[in-house]
């Protein structure tokens, strides 16, 4: 198919439009089911109080780029994501009640990472790579 430049234009500006529509739905579909496989992550790897945390996971869209993320209703959130140490904020040792019921004080407290978050990323990019290639190969004309 041979075009003349007037038609290469309009035909670039056409498809410069479409690719706009297709990568903000691919990025939003991507985002939803990263924060879908996030909550049924944590859901499964920590024990629940209140289910706020799994509440307070979003994903969000700046700049081209999606990211999965905690509110700030859960200060917690990124201490059970990656992990790490607690320390207390005085001069006392923390003090909290165990599992077991059990009043404990400590001058640390380790939590493992649970890595829902990162995990639920990995998982859906692939998936989402797929989409956009597909829907990018269609919008060009190709498969």
């Amino acid at each position: 198919m041979t075009m003349d430049p007037a038609e290469y234009a309009a035909r670039v500006r056409e498809v410069r439009a479409r690719l706009a529509g297709t990568m903000t739905d691919e990025v939003g579909t991507g985002s939803t089911d990263a924060v879908a496989a996030a909550r049924s992550l944590a859901a499964r790897r920590l024990r629940r109080r209140s289910g706020r945390l799994i509440a307070d996971i979003e994903g969000t869209h700046t700049g081209g780029r999606w990211a999965l993320r905690g509110g700030d209703g859960v200060p917690y959130l990124r201490i059970q994501e990656e992990g790490g140490a607690i320390h207390p904020r005085g001069r006392g040792p923390l003090t909290f009640k165990s599992e077991r019921g059990w009043w404990t004080s400590t001058r640390e407290v380790r939590i493992t990472g649970r890595h829902f978050m990162r995990d639920a990323f990995v998982s859906t990019a692939d998936a989402a790579t797929e989409r956009l290639d597909k829907r990018i190969g269609a919008l060009l004309g190709g498969d």
